[in-house]
C-alpha cells in the first residue's frame, strides 16, 4: 500500500511540475491544463482511497513537495487570470472609443407617416 501511494504522490508531483511548466499564452494550453488537472484529481481521489494516518518520512517530503507545487500552480493561474481579465477590459474599452468616434452618416432627412390622418 505504501509503495502504491508513493507512485500516487509522484505522479502527482510530476503533474504538478508539468503544469507549471506550461506556457499558458500558447494555443491549446487550457485543454492541455484541463486534462492535467482531471489528471491530478484522479490521482487525489485515489490516494485518498489508500492514505493511512501514519506516512513514512519520504512520503511525507514528497506530500510537501507536492502542496508547494500546489501553491505556485495557484499563483500562476490567479495572475494569468488577472491579465486575461485586464485584456478584456482593454478589449471593451478600445470597442466603447471606437464606437464613440466612429464616424457613422445619419440621415439628416426623412418622412413621417401617421396612420391616423
Amino acid at each position: 500500500m505504501t509503495l502504491q501511494l508513493e507512485t500516487c504522490l509522484n505522479q502527482l508531483k510530476e503533474t504538478a511540475e508539468e503544469i507549471l511548466l506550461l506556457n499558458l499564452q500558447e494555443e491549446g494550453a487550457v485543454e492541455k491544463l484541463e486534462l492535467l488537472q482531471l489528471q491530478q484529481q484522479v490521482l487525489r481521489d485515489h490516494i485518498a482511497s489508500v492514505w493511512t494516518s501514519a506516512l513514512p518520512g519520504h512520503l511525507k517530503r514528497t506530500v510537501s513537495g507536492c502542496l508547494e507545487l500546489e501553491e505556485q500552480i495557484k499563483v500562476k493561474l490567479e495572475s494569468f487570470q488577472v491579465e486575461m481579465n485586464d485584456s478584456l477590459k482593454e478589449l471593451k474599452r478600445a470597442g466603447f472609443i471606437r464606437g464613440k468616434y466612429q464616424n457613422t452618416y445619419i440621415q439628416a432627412e426623412g418622412y413621417f407617416l401617421d396612420k391616423h390622418q
